[in-house]
């Protein structure tokens, strides 16, 4: 029996004999990379609502590794996406303002870091910034150049009895994209010619 009949059978008997129950989320995780270069290729905006209540926006940025990571002696990952969730508001009226994360705007870090290196300003307003203000960011960001490092981090699902996240168990791991800074080729915003 070759090596190829052995992994189809292998297949075989996992389709053949299991359950739906049987799948499971196998996460690609790419190995921890400092300053890779991604090109922004959409951006999404989420509202998180809890009934009528506006808790938490933020957005989905999309973003495509353009050359690639050296591993070993290869360039592995070249075109691959990640998506990184950014927020741009918390509701002052559901969020205590007294702490330094809200009240100091600690949970606009990630954004303030995006839009630091492209080049895109935006106006606060008591919250984070407006959703008129994030329609343009949005639009402004696509396409554009950034580096940042590549992270793991566990993967977490909120325990609705504490109301905290916690890491899930069997313990997961997921990349995110952390620390964006401007590319030192200057603005290299992707066009299609």
């Amino acid at each position: 029996m070759t090596t190829e009949t052995t992994e189809l059978q292998g297949v075989k008997d996992f389709w053949e004999g299991g359950s739906i129950a049987d799948i499971k989320e196998v996460r690609m995780l790419i190995p921890i990379s400092r300053d890779v270069k991604f090109r922004v290729d959409s951006v999404k905006v989420y509202d998180i609502k809890d009934g009528e209540q506006r808790k938490w926006k933020s957005i989905g940025v999309k973003l495509m590794i353009e050359d690639g990571i050296e591993v070993g002696e290869k360039v592995m990952y070249k075109g691959m996406s990640l998506t990184q969730n950014i927020p741009y508001f918390a509701n002052p009226d559901t969020y205590d303002y007294e702490k330094s994360f809200f009240g100091k705007g600690q949970f606009l870090l990630a954004l303030r870091q995006l839009l630091t290196a492209t080049d895109i300003e935006a106006d606060l307003i008591k919250g984070g910034i407006s959703d008129e203000a994030m329609l343009t960011v949005v639009a402004e960001l696509s396409n554009k150049i950034v580096l940042g490092n590549i992270v793991q981090t566990k993967v977490t699902r909120k325990n609705f009895e504490t109301g905290k996240y916690e890491p899930v168990e069997p313990l997961e791991l997921q990349n995110e994209v952390k620390a964006f800074k401007s590319s030192p080729d200057g603005d290299e915003s992707w066009t299609d010619t």
